[in-house]
């Protein structure tokens, strides 16, 4: 197993969590292949690509990731380019600006990390110490790529049609108000984290909806019940569809009763997301029920809704997760989308008219007329796993 650590030395705590995971890594008698720092934009990938390219002896590699969401994002990329020989464990230590993942899995400061670490790298069972267990936990990963909508429904079936990825993700992909946060936050880093929560009111004070086309894959639509709040006791409902029309725009088959398409038309969204993270930000808890490590992808999304209601959602997602309890609120397990752009709030992008879509808390513009395709990888070759608490609750000790 070869050791490489990879910061993001661009923010203030990168190079401090760095120099505690090497004095960690150096107390469990391990030595480090080698330590890299991050100069610009789009560096890690590159640093990423070179470790997992170069021959070695070890077909495993063992890499703790200084940084947060963004760094994580261009880490995976960089490694899914080398050798499907290959297999990875990263060791997340949180130290970004946004750290979703990092807190989906409750891995809540970088002391944490760090036992973590040295329980990982430790030539003794965890039993015998005092530091909390810990496991490997599958991440699984999702393709995002732009081309123009599909021309007939079953080109999503065919899984050589699709087009060629742009990259992978792990953590959220976004269209309209939550883009739009993450979009305009990016000039009021200074005010660290809760630069997310001012954007995000000020968002909703000049609220715009946003239309999209929509078609699904495979989706189960989340069960609401008032007696019983679902936050706790999650069920979903699988939805199949077939030949049969449901509405006048549905384009909804069934191919061997084993992949389902529903197309929703044009729709109109005040908030529409996909993640595979309980929480994008500490104590915004907005998909309960995701998990990295399954196949599913979770959609919340919110039809046109009023100020009220969205600050009413958001809200929710900042409390107690009773937002997907609302009657506006929908929340859908699927395992790929195909979501087209209706512009009507227009930025330009080489002078045609284009809309924002968030990838893993970067930004990516899609030209009107084309469309944004999402699906579940097919991991048969390189495989990732994080490291992560075995406690389902962590709490620091006294």
């Amino acid at each position: 197993m070869l050791i490489h650590i990879i910061v993001n030395s661009l923010h203030a705590r990168g190079k401090t969590a760095a120099l505690h995971a090497k004095r960690c890594v150096e107390q469990r008698g391990r030595s480090i292949q080698s330590t890299h720092f991050t100069a610009a934009k789009g560096h890690a990938c590159e640093i990423a690509r070179h470790i997992s390219t170069t021959p070695t002896a070890s077909t495993h590699l063992f890499i703790i990731v200084c940084g947060g969401d963004g760094t994580i994002h261009e880490v995976i990329n960089g490694l899914a380019e080398g050798p499907n020989l290959l297999s990875f464990t990263l060791a997340i230590v949180p130290s970004g600006s946004a750290n979703a993942l990092a807190t989906t899995l409750r891995i809540e400061s970088i002391d944490m990390a760090m036992r973590l670490i040295s329980n990982a790298l430790s030539d003794t069972s965890s039993q015998h110490h005092s530091e909390p267990d810990f496991v490997l936990k599958p991440l699984r990963l999702a393709s995002f790529a732009v081309a123009p909508p599909p021309a007939t429904r079953d080109v999503l079936l065919d899984d050589v049609a699709w087009p060629q990825r742009k990259c992978l993700f792990f953590c959220v992909i976004s269209y309209g108000l939550h883009a739009q946060i993450v979009k305009h936050s990016e000039r009021w880093r200074f005010l660290g984290n809760r630069r997310f929560q001012y954007i995000a009111w000020i968002n909703i004070l000049l609220l715009w909806n946003y239309c999209a086309r929509l078609w699904t894959l495979n989706a189960r639509s989340y069960i609401r019940n008032s007696a019983t709040p679902q936050h706790t006791n999650p069920r979903f409902q699988q939805h199949q569809y077939n030949n049969t029309a449901n509405s006048d725009n549905d384009d909804s088959i069934n191919k061997n009763n084993t992949r389902a398409i529903e197309y929703t038309g044009n729709r109109s969204f005040s908030y529409f997301l996909t993640t595979r993270m309980t929480h994008l930000e500490q104590g915004f808890h907005i998909s309960p029920f995701s998990d990295p490590s399954t196949a599913d992808l979770d959609v919340v999304s919110t039809s046109t809704r009023s100020r009220i209601e969205v600050g009413k959602f958001l809200a929710g997602a900042l409390g107690d997760a009773q937002h997907l309890d609302l009657d506006y609120v929908d929340n859908v397990k699927l395992s790929g989308f195909v979501l087209q752009p209706v512009v009507e709030r227009i930025s330009w992008f080489f002078g045609r008219a284009a809309s924002d879509v968030c990838v893993d808390g970067e930004m990516w513009t899609v030209r009107d007329g084309d469309a944004i395709w999402i699906r579940e990888e097919e991991q048969e070759g390189v495989r990732f796993n994080v490291l992560a608490p075995a406690s389902p609750s962590l709490e620091e000790p006294q």
